[in-house]
């Protein structure tokens, strides 16, 4: 129930003469052009870590196409592969040429956001469940009419295609019903009955929650993200979806030293490698 995508502030790019870009050359010249013009190009939290390894999927998915990441774990491809490295090199120069803006490995979720919202970045990958955000005036300050989306773009030579878009459900959790008394379940059952209702009227956000009751005023940007999602070809999960946890303290921990340059994309992918087996 969540689509993710590159939201863009519409001003900054008609400002800019830049158009929505559907390649990464186009992306990196785009983010060059910002920064010359004295913008950010890319808000990003490098403190949750999680939102610059996406960015490392989504150019694999670009690379191998949509499955990459399940025939890695089918043992068919291997993440120090040619498409990994350049890969992991793409995003590492995002951060070395200072796309992301100063310490980005101190930045955190929220800031990040209010970095976007309020008009100081052009980017900012992020999942629909930001639309909440978006959607309230008092966090948005640049209008949810200057925000558009676009997906992850193709790369030279890759097999993965614009229709391929990263999805996913979220996160998952579990109540022991042998531990708690009848009342938790009924608060369950009323909660739950209506949070697609109430999330989808007070804040337009997309759950995995049935909605029974559509407002006539559905928010722009929620139609917009409803329209993408109808659209989906091909979706995949995010980079770390299938791995241990090992594994993804490993590819989220080193992608901090990663973007700075202290660490080299043989030696992040290496040592990712290692944690999988």
């Amino acid at each position: 129930m969540n689509i993710e995508g590159f939201w863009y502030n519409k001003q900054i790019f008609a400002q800019s003469g830049v158009k929505e870009p559907r390649t990464w050359d186009e992306l990196v010249r785009a983010a060059d052009t910002f920064q010359k013009k004295g913008v950010q190009p890319f808000a990003a939290s490098g403190e949750q870590k999680w939102p610059l390894t996406r960015l490392i999927g989504g150019y694999v998915a670009r690379k191998y196409g949509a499955d990459a990441m399940d025939r890695v774990k089918a043992g068919t491809l291997k993440v120090t592969d040619p498409g990994f490295v350049e890969a992991v090199t793409a995003v590492q120069d995002l951060g070395k040429k200072g796309y992301f803006g100063r310490g980005v490995s101190t930045i955190d979720y929220q800031t990040a956001l209010d970095t976007f919202l309020g008009g100081k970045a052009a980017m900012f990958y992020m999942g629909g469940w930001a639309l909440g955000n978006f959607n309230d005036a008092k966090q948005n300050k640049i209008g949810a009419q200057n925000i558009g989306l676009f997906n992850f773009p193709t790369v030279r030579g890759g097999r993965g295609t614009a229709n391929d878009w990263s999805v996913n459900t979220g996160l998952v959790v579990a109540v022991n019903q042998g531990q708690n008394d009848a009342a938790l379940g009924e608060w369950m059952k009323y909660v739950f009955s209506n949070f697609g209702n109430r999330a989808f009227a007070d804040q337009g956000l997309i759950t995995g929650f049935k909605v029974t009751r559509t407002p006539a005023n559905t928010p722009a940007l929620t139609r917009l993200v409803q329209q993408k999602i109808g659209g989906v070809k091909t979706p995949y999960l995010w980079f770390e979806a299938n791995f241990s946890p090992k594994a993804t303290s490993v590819a989220t921990d080193n992608v901090q030293p990663l973007v700075t340059g202290d660490l080299s994309p043989q030696d992040y992918l290496q040592q990712l490698q290692a944690a999988l087996r």
